[in-house]
């Protein structure tokens, strides 16, 4: 089983439902539909941002095979590109790691992964 940064943060048992082998469920309920819809367009208007802002930037397209994917994204830290949109690495068969992430952002001589979410993460508090 190869598991990502998403599992970090989410459901132990939605994590062995994924990995099981066995089909969902049933289709999803219209509001994850929406929230799903909703954070793709949030993603969107993000990457524009960070577009507008990179001295070199590249789009994996998520269409593509993850192969493909993974073989652009190596291309991409070869070639020192400051931000890559849609990276897949490489997996990990060894360690049990797989990555993808919405953006790697060039920090030095390497990347830092930049997860994109709709929805708060952080609550500053009241200052009491």
């Amino acid at each position: 089983m190869l598991l990502d940064a998403a599992v970090l943060t989410g459901c132990r048992h939605r994590v062995h439902l994924d990995n099981s082998g066995l089909p969902p469920a049933g289709a999803p309920d219209l509001g994850v539909l929406q929230r799903r819809a909703e954070a793709a367009q949030h993603r969107l208007k993000v990457g524009a941002v960070l577009a507008d802002d990179a001295a070199s930037w590249t789009e994996i397209p998520s269409e593509l095979p993850a192969r493909t994917r993974t073989e652009l994204t190596m291309q991409a830290v070869a070639a020192g590109v400051d931000r890559i949109w849609g990276a897949v690495l490489p997996d990990d068969v060894v360690h049990g790691r797989r990555g993808r992430v919405e953006l790697l952002l060039r920090d030095g001589d390497g990347y830092l992964p930049v997860l994109v979410v709709n929805h708060r993460t952080t609550d500053p508090g009241t200052g009491r």
